[in-house]
């Protein structure tokens, strides 16, 4: 698997185990299966989820998902980070990855093609 999830076609090989796997888990939750409820792959894991296009769909599915799995969402929009004015999405992607301000940043960009010169 990648190091670093660009697109879906880094996951391609895996992608169908994976969302066969995901149909289930999220069947055994919603049924309150003990295991499913306590499985916490992010505990105590800060998620920096950077948005430069507001989208409130894709803003709560990735908080409530975030804090299901354990995880502690901590979310910047565009304007919050001055990202585009003062700072590039490779200086902000820099900042993230050498502070260790969180665990796993996740960057939602407009176009696709800014994340890998991001990263």
């Amino acid at each position: 698997m990648a190091e670093h999830l660009l697109a879906i076609d880094d996951v391609e090989e895996d992608f169908e185990i994976i969302l066969k796997w995901a149909i289930e888990f999220k069947r055994l939750w919603k049924r309150s299966d003990e295991v499913a409820q306590n499985f916490l792959p992010l505990d105590m894991l800060a998620i920096g989820s950077i948005y430069e296009k507001p989208s409130t769909r894709t803003r709560v599915s990735f908080e409530v998902g975030i804090n299901r799995l354990g995880g502690y969402p901590l979310t910047l929009l565009k304007n919050d980070i001055q990202l585009g004015k003062s700072e590039t999405v490779g200086d902000t992607s820099q900042c993230f990855h050498v502070s260790s301000w969180d665990d796993i940043p996740l960057l939602l960009p407009c176009r696709c093609r800014r994340v890998g010169k991001a990263c």
